[in-house]
């Protein structure tokens, strides 16, 4: 039996297979959008939205996989916790695309909440959507530079400073008298 559901338009779509709610149903739209036979999919977690893109011709790749064949997708399922997120997250999105697309289910609770409050204020993510109130999606704009690949500036190495007295009455003469030899501010 198939599900049947009235557009605003008044047409009439039937549903190959029976989702839990209407989110279900947008998200799966929007994942046909994005899939074809060329699609590199990745899942993290629990979803039945890798099941949806394997439907479509996308091909699932692993976390074992350390291939440096970049994802045209990422999906983070329901269910990931901290730990599991946080050993695959750098992996799987350093193998993201520019241009590519981050799903990230259930995403008002737990681990996937605090990334994608993270990724919101991230220059090198798009926000782009949100579904049903639950699955953020995000477009992966630019690649982030990694720690050891910034490059290193060669400086002095500082003058070695005076010690400078402790105790209550240094202190108090230190934020009396701060440094004097920078200029008056004459303006007022």
């Amino acid at each position: 039996m198939t599900k049947t559901h009235n557009l605003p338009a008044g047409s009439l779509r039937k549903l190959p297979t029976r989702r839990e709610n209407v989110r279900d149903d947008l998200v799966a739209d929007y994942v046909g959008l994005l899939t074809s036979n060329s699609t590199r999919v990745m899942q993290l977690g629990q979803s039945w939205i890798a099941a949806e893109c394997e439907r479509r011709g996308a091909r699932l790749e692993s976390t074992d996989d350390r291939a440096s064949t970049e994802l045209d997708l990422l999906v983070l399922g329901e269910g990931l916790g901290f730990s599991l997120m946080a050993e695959h997250w750098s992996s799987a999105s350093a193998r993201l695309k520019i241009g590519g697309v981050l799903l990230i289910a259930a995403s008002s609770q737990g681990a996937a909440a605090r990334l994608a409050d993270t990724l919101f204020i991230d220059p090198n993510w798009a926000f782009e959507d949100m579904i049903g109130g639950e699955v953020a999606v995000f477009r992966r704009i630019r690649k982030s530079k990694q720690a050891t690949e910034t490059p290193a500036v060669a400086t002095r190495p500082a003058e070695p400073s005076k010690p400078q007295p402790t105790g209550l009455m240094a202190g108090v003469m230190r934020t009396l008298f701060k440094d004097r030899s920078a200029p008056l501010n004459r303006t007022r």
